[in-house]
Formats: C-alpha cells, sequence, structure tokens
C-alpha cells in the first residue's frame, strides 16, 4: 500500500466519521459503522502484505518467505471481513466478543505459523 492509498483510506474514514456524528446516528448504529470500518481497514491493509515484499534473494528460501507473507495477508484478510461480518451481523453485545476472537485467532494461527517455520528452519537436515 503506498501512501495515497493510505491517505484516501484515511480520508474515507474521517468522511464517514463526520457523516455519522451530523446525521445523528444511533449510538448503536454508529458503533456497528465504526466495527465494520474496522474490518474492512484490517483486511486493506492485510491485502498488502504480500505486495509489499522485501528483497527475497538475500534469504534462504525466498518461494517458502513469500508463501508465509501470502499466508499471513490471507489469513488477516479473511479475519477483516470477519471482523466486518460480526460487526454487521450479530446482536450488539455479542459482537465485539467475536469480532476480536476472529482476529485474534487470525494472529495466533500468523505467528503460531512463524514458529513453527522458524523451528523447522533450525533443525538441520537428514
Amino acid at each position: 500500500m503506498n501512501v495515497r492509498t493510505a491517505l484516501i483510506l484515511a480520508a474515507a474514514i474521517l468522511l464517514v466519521s463526520f457523516a455519522v456524528r451530523s446525521l445523528d446516528v444511533e449510538p448503536e448504529t454508529a458503533r456497528r459503522i465504526q466495527g465494520v470500518i474496522v474490518g474492512l481497514t484490517l483486511t486493506i491493509f492485510a491485502n498488502a502484505i504480500p505486495k509489499k515484499l522485501p528483497p527475497l534473494s538475500g534469504r534462504k528460501d525466498p518461494a517458502r518467505a513469500q508463501a508465509y507473507q501470502r499466508f499471513a495477508g490471507w489469513t488477516f484478510a479473511l479475519a477483516g471481513i470477519g471482523h466486518a461480518l460480526a460487526w454487521s451481523l450479530l446482536p450488539i453485545e455479542q459482537a465485539n466478543t467475536a469480532a476480536m476472537l476472529v482476529v485474534g485467532g487470525g494472529l495466533v494461527l500468523v505467528v503460531a505459523t512463524c514458529i513453527v517455520a522458524a523451528a523447522r528452519a533450525q533443525t538441520p537436515a537428514r
């Protein structure tokens, strides 16, 4: 993601926030909109993870490094969609918990995958 895209995203978030305040939206609806925006923002940033690859030529296994970055990108993109869906569809009392479980689960999955990959890289070949 480049600076221009990030600025456009930030402007869109501010515009929606201003519209919610100006239109005197109910507090529950405002919370839902905020949750959906956070989820969609996570999805947009996650989509950029595999596209902004650092130089892979110096790595031991560049294909594997790229595969992990793609995995992280997909995992966080799906977690962001899950976050947005939770805030869109679930009762307001359950939305935050469900959204955090989805994003937290994605984070745990990515971290666990990285730990396993690092452990495999340290193990000598037979």
